[in-house]
């Protein structure tokens, strides 16, 4: 599942992707993964907070268990984004990034 964020230039009736956020299930598991990309000059604007509620609302709606991500260690924004939309966030410091992790 995709959702995409995108609005229409006024001026030359454009449109413009802002922002993708993807939910993907493990195959044959109840779980699933999520991936999100806001462009540079849209983000800290709560475009990521509400994909990622958006996409959490579609991990139920198809019974998944569980969705997660791993996000790289410097990307302190996505980390924030995470924790806001109630996942839980931890460290793995010999892989480098975070594990962002939210039971349904």
């Amino acid at each position: 599942m995709a959702l995409v964020v995108e609005r229409k230039d006024e001026k030359t009736g454009r449109l413009e992707i802002l922002s993708v956020g993807r939910l993907s299930k493990l195959h044959g598991t109840k779980e699933g993964e999520f991936a999100i990309t806001i462009g540079d000059q849209w983000q800290n604007n709560g475009l990521g907070t509400e994909l990622l509620k958006m996409l959490v609302q579609v991990g139920r709606d198809e019974t998944l268990a569980r969705i997660t991500a791993a996000i790289l260690a410097d990307n302190h924004e996505m980390q924030h984004v995470a924790r806001k939309a109630g996942f839980a966030v931890h460290h793995d410091p010999e892989a480098r990034e975070y594990t962002a992790e939210i039971s349904l």
